[in-house]
């Protein structure tokens, strides 16, 4: 579980580490059609924190596709960008997101997946 930030109040959900590869692009209207690639680095079941290799104006709307194990399928979420940050590397930035869209047999399936991913983590620890 990812404890970097210590305990934040406005946090809704436990974050693991569990790293999904995902896809992601815009959606607005002139966007371009091409996918970004990246592994997550933590998520949880409202948020996600990942690096792409472009920056992503705050607010903007994504859409991620992950694979859920569950499913064993590829989901598709829409994510709301909170921030994006270089991370001092060329091409490389730090975006946290929620997530604001996302169709209700995938949202079980997700929470699920989000739910076993803490256990096995609250297992490892003790």
């Amino acid at each position: 579980m990812n404890t970097e930030n210590g305990d934040n109040p406005n946090r809704k959900g436990k974050r693991v580490d569990h790293h999904y590869f995902i896809r992601f692009r815009e959606t607005h209207p002139g966007s371009s059609d091409s996918w970004d690639m990246s592994t997550v680095r933590n998520i949880s079941k409202t948020g996600v924190l990942f690096n792409a290799s472009r920056s992503h104006n705050a607010g903007s709307i994504l859409e991620l596709k992950l694979r859920d194990p569950l499913l064993n399928e590829e989901s598709s979420l829409q994510i709301k960008v909170l921030r994006c940050k270089p991370m001092g590397m060329k091409n490389v930035y730090e975006i946290a997101a929620t997530i604001v869209g996302i169709d209700e047999k995938t949202r079980e399936a997700f929470e699920k997946t989000i739910d076993l991913f803490i256990k096995q983590e609250e297992e490892k620890k003790g």
